[in-house]
């Protein structure tokens, strides 16, 4: 498992090469919110990691306009 800061925030990585693949788990540190990837052991660790990245950006995008878009319960007086 690796911490890195990327774009101001830590995210943990971790890398589990399961025979033909490479499984790359990138987690936001402070939403504790998880994205996961499968690659070619071939492609470069840099490479795995920018796309694992890439998808936490995705989902955190995903979950932060899914909370936007709940209506509030209750009445407003």
């Amino acid at each position: 498992m690796r911490r890195q800061k990327i774009n101001g925030r830590e995210i943990l990585l971790e890398f589990h090469h399961v025979g033909d693949y490479v499984k790359v788990s990138a987690i936001d540190t402070s939403t504790n919110i998880e994205a996961s990837i499968v690659g070619s052991p071939r492609i470069s660790q840099q490479e795995l990691t920018r796309l694992a990245v890439r998808k936490l950006d995705y989902v955190l995008k995903k979950k932060r306009k899914a909370a936007k878009a709940k209506p509030e319960r209750g009445i407003k007086v």
